[in-house]
């Protein structure tokens, strides 16, 4: 089974309608670049838990509109898992692009990056077949010959749904971890047999998420660790 996930620069979910971009030698040479820093800074950001990291990727004012009220930690929306190194992409033109409730009138992207990646969520636990397929976009504006990464500013907060907040959640990998320590033997059991024994597994996953009050990014880090702390289990 492969499932995928897709957001937007480490922040909220999107769909694209895409059409293949045509850049030039110098653009692709650049966003290759470009994605290799992505990728170092993702890993760094995790491991020191400090957003700003990826934040330092942008040009100089690009979060101005974003104050604190807006995440839960300093730059928390552009939290994410560590892309790994081997993680592709491939740069698309923006024909038509569902922000959610962002603003982007004023960010003059004419193109993203998507990242994706394989992750086998379950080898921990034995099983290699269940993967899902991690896919983040980032958004690119021309610079002369060159691409720099862009971000929307957010949107109207009257257009978010009854109950939701402004602020924007950190992805907390520890906290997740935290999770699956903090559960009886038995019951990380339970759930390793459940995932095990499920052809296809997304609504005990979803189950997960609202059960545990983890992200859908979060609940595999918690998988992992539960699979962690019953290996040698059946």
């Amino acid at each position: 089974m492969i499932a995928s996930l897709v957001t937007l620069g480490g922040s909220v979910g999107a769909e694209a309608l895409r059409n293949p971009s045509v850049t030039s030698a110098k653009q692709a040479s650049e966003t290759d670049r470009l994605v290799a820093s992505i990728k170092r800074a993702s890993r760094e950001a995790l491991a020191k838990e400090d957003w700003s990291i990826m934040a330092r990727l942008y040009p100089p004012d690009t979060f101005s509109c974003w104050i604190p009220r807006h995440s839960e930690k300093p730059y928390s929306f552009l939290s994410m898992p560590a892309i790994p190194e081997d993680a592709r992409h491939q740069v698309e033109r923006i024909v038509k692009y569902h922000y959610g409730n962002r603003d982007a009138s004023k960010m003059g992207a004419t193109h993203f990056v998507e990242i994706s990646y394989s992750v086998p969520y379950l080898a921990r636990c034995g099983d290699s077949s269940k993967r899902i397929v991690p896919s983040r976009h980032f958004f690119l504006r021309p610079r002369g010959d060159a691409f720099e990464l862009a971000y929307p500013c957010p949107g109207d907060e009257r257009n978010l749904p009854p109950g939701a907040r402004a602020g924007w959640p950190s992805f907390d990998a520890a906290r997740a971890r935290k999770v699956a320590e903090d559960m009886a033997p038995a019951e990380r059991l339970a759930i390793r047999k459940k995932l095990l024994g499920e052809t296809y597994d997304v609504g005990t996953i979803l189950n997960l998420e609202t059960q545990y009050q983890v992200s859908d990014e979060e609940v595999y880090v918690m998988i992992n660790r539960i699979c962690e702390l019953t290996s040698g289990s059946p």
